[in-house]
């Protein structure tokens, strides 16, 4: 068994690589056919101002994230998300729906599995809505009246989040209701200014963190299984 999880572990972290170094050049792919068939050269300052402003919007995320959404993705799913993209609006939900169904416990090689099978699914799925979507997408735009768009905006991804709470929180109340409350008093000091930008950007390694460690807590006390 050992053997065959080396192999599985060699196998996934192999395409992996491969796979996200292909996606990191792919997406330089648009301004290099825009240099070579059309001649459009950006400004070396430009490219490297917008480089900087980038990393430093989205540094504390390539570190988070990955932690953050490891356990609930394992080292294949995790691939599969990033590679994808729309992880804690898409893929997570997805692993968590797919674990249930499937009956198996968080942490273990059939989880892993059953996790895997869950995103490809989702992958599938969210590719083809995406296509027919952006091709009809700014017809269904245009007719909707004003307030349905502002409250699309405002509320689907609370909406997405919540769902997300609600699953992970399933059989799990004792457990998800502290955390969630503490998420929430993090967040009203967030919004009124009362820790640095830096605790900003750590919001949610914080909440993973901590929600961990109420959840070890109450079971070392008998409280939850």
């Amino acid at each position: 068994m050992e053997d065959q999880l080396k192999v599985w572990n060699r196998s996934v972290n192999g395409i992996g690589r491969f796979t996200m170094i292909v996606a990191i050049i792919l997406c330089f792919m648009p301004f290099v056919y825009l240099s070579v068939a059309h001649g459009i050269q950006l400004p070396l300052n430009a490219v490297i101002q917008g480089t900087i402003l980038v990393w430093a919007a989205f540094a504390v995320a390539y570190i988070v994230e990955p932690v953050s959404y490891f356990p609930a993705l394992g080292a294949a799913g995790t691939y599969m998300s990033f590679f994808a993209g729309s992880i804690g609006q898409m893929r997570v939900p997805a692993s968590r729906v797919a674990k249930d169904v499937a009956g198996v416990e968080d942490g273990t090689h059939e989880a892993d599995l059953v996790a895997i099978c869950g995103i490809a699914g989702s992958i599938y799925l969210s590719t083809a809505m995406i296509t027919l979507t952006a091709i009809a997408g700014t017809v269904i735009l245009s007719i909707l009246p004003k307030a349905v768009l502002g409250a699309i905006t405002a509320y689907v991804l609370p909406a997405i989040f919540g769902a997300v709470v609600a699953m992970f929180s399933k059989g799990r109340f004792k457990v998800g209701i502290p955390i969630l409350l503490f998420a929430l008093l993090l967040n009203v000091f967030f919004k009124f200014g009362f820790v640095p930008q830096l605790v900003k950007n750590l919001g949610m390694l914080i909440c993973v963190v901590v929600g961990v460690y109420i959840a070890r807590i109450m079971y070392k006390k008998g409280i939850a299984k």
